[in-house]
């Protein structure tokens, strides 16, 4: 653990944290860029806001403790992020950039995701049960085998998206006014 706990003008690039415990640490105004975070401990740390910008490309794989208490990931900027493995179950995503991020066997069950941009993210094992994917960016994503079990997808745009195996709520009324063009 880092024995000043205030680090929040820190500007860290490619930075390798992996394993480190930043219980209680302050970042909520550091630059982190190109930072690996993976398993990390952050119970109590203050990230910047996830709407700021101060984040990109960072690796949050079986980081702990990183979700907000309140479950608000609003507008965050998580493009390219590593959240693989991560439970997000209930996590309000609404207006979120996670193009190009690894979401693999992410639990989102219920979360929301209205207005999100999930383009180009790797989501192979998610478990999108009860999901609100209103007006969601699911374009160029590989959906193989993914279940949409009472996800909504109205407006959703599923351009060039992989559905091999998915099982999306055709009858239900939850894909209505959906792009499909270019759907292998």
């Amino acid at each position: 653990m880092p024995a000043n706990k205030d680090l929040r003008n820190a500007k860290l690039t490619v930075a390798i944290l992996s394993g480190y415990d930043l219980v209680g640490v302050d970042l909520s105004q550091a630059t982190l860029k190109r930072v690996n975070l993976r398993d990390a401990k952050l119970k109590g740390a203050h990230l910047p806001p996830w709407s700021s910008g101060l984040m990109e490309v960072v690796q949050l794989t079986g980081a702990t403790g990183w979700v907000p208490a309140n479950e608000d990931l609003r507008n965050a900027k998580l493009t390219g992020a590593n959240l693989s493995g991560c439970d997000l179950t209930g996590v309000d995503l609404s207006g979120a950039d996670l193009s190009g991020a690894d979401l693999q066997n992410v639990n989102m069950t219920n979360a929301t995701l209205t207005h999100a941009n999930l383009k180009d993210a790797k989501l192979t094992g998610a478990d999108l049960t009860g999901c609100d994917l209103e007006d969601v960016n699911l374009s160029s994503t590989d959906l193989k085998n993914i279940d949409f079990i009472n996800a909504t997808l109205t407006c959703a745009n599923l351009r060039d998206a992989k559905f091999k195996g998915a099982c999306l709520p055709l009858h239900s009324g939850l894909m209505e006014r959906v792009q499909l063009a270019g759907v292998q």
